[in-house]
């Protein structure tokens, strides 16, 4: 008989854990259950590019090993011949900062990393630091409905509906993967979980191609400009604790400026959206088995959630490491051996 999987949660960690569950465990039915889907994700309002931040105490090495398999990943389908209709382009640009920063872990793993020469540092008045950087940017608006869309095409059944509890769903499955993100603080009643409120600016400046990122502002106010495929999205905040899901007129305000800043030509740009997101804050990502027992009955989950500001830096890496996780289960005598 065959095993019946459910993935809660429909952003870049569920769709991508549900994908690749599909891929290494054909003989198993996947199902992915979520209260909301793209365009309503927090992937959605995200500038989706490939860089480790706002992950917390999660480990070096962890964060190392999911964002570099993530990396790789994501470069394999920007080169491909799908990368337009999956939304993943190469993006080179400037990290700035008012004076010398060590490089980061994540440095080798992008496709280029250099300092900035006086002469690039002179186009940022302010600066005396800078990093030149070629990564990936993610559209998620096109990303997760083309991962949604392959796991329906091989056979994926998706359902609509918010998971009060994992009781609710026991019968019906015989393991649980949990990536229902912020929503964990109530059902995995995990209250170490916190929303990292996000706003951003999307405009239509199609002349700005190259990004610009001031990582040298405390307190969650950088100014960053991130170019992408169907707009250039500015921003941003990184308000610890903040459930307000309206945009703030003040925030608006500073983010504008401070990106006009930083090219000013975008002064000219068309404001198409202002946006909202919550990234899932935890003290470090959880990514573990768990066997739950209720009357009677032992529930297995695998928890995948509390990504922080890096699903899209870190969702493929972090899928692998769950599917395996799955994989002991499905098939523990072969796992055993190997």
């Amino acid at each position: 008989m065959k095993k019946k999987i459910c993935v809660i949660g429909a952003g870049v960690i569920g769709i991508s854990t549900a994908r690749l569950l599909q891929e290494t465990l054909p003989s198993c039915d996947v199902t992915i259950i979520a209260e909301k889907f793209s365009p309503h994700t927090t992937g959605d309002v995200s500038a989706g590019v490939w860089k480790p931040h706002a992950l917390g105490d999660t480990p070096v090495e962890l964060q190392s090993k999911w964002s570099g398999n993530t990396f790789e990943h994501l470069l394999k389908v920007c080169m491909g011949s799908e990368a337009s209709l999956a939304g993943i382009q190469l993006l080179s640009g400037y990290l700035l900062f008012q004076d010398y920063t060590e490089d980061p872990s994540w440095s080798n793993q992008m496709l280029r990393f250099c300092h900035m020469t006086p002469r690039e540092l002179a186009q940022f008045p302010g600066y005396r630091h800078g990093w030149f950087i070629i990564t990936i940017k993610v559209e998620c608006r096109r990303y997760l409905p083309w991962m949604l869309n392959k796991f329906k095409s091989m056979g994926g059944a998706v359902l609509q509906r918010k998971i009060h509890s994992f009781e609710e769903i026991s019968a019906d499955y015989d393991i649980i993967v949990n990536c229902s993100g912020l929503g964990s603080y109530e059902l995995a009643k995990d209250k170490t979980m916190q929303p990292i409120r996000g706003q951003v600016i999307r405009v239509r400046a199609p002349w700005i191609t190259t990004m610009g990122c001031d990582d040298a502002t405390k307190a969650g106010r950088e100014p960053y400009v991130f170019p992408g495929m169907d707009c250039v999205v500015l921003g941003g905040t990184h308000d610890y604790g903040d459930w307000n899901t309206e945009p703030d007129p003040t925030d608006t305000k500073r983010i504008w400026e401070g990106c006009c800043k930083l090219f000013p030509s975008l002064k000219h740009a068309e404001i198409l959206e202002v946006n909202v997101g919550h990234r899932p804050g935890r003290p470090s990502v959880r990514l573990e088995k768990e066997i739950v027992t209720s009357g009677g009955k032992a529930i297995k989950i695998v928890h995948n959630y509390g990504h922080g500001g890096g699903g899209v830096t870190l969702h493929w890496g972090c899928a692998q490491e769950a599917v395996q996780m799955v994989k002991e289960w499905v098939e523990p005598c072969v796992t055993s051996r190997l």
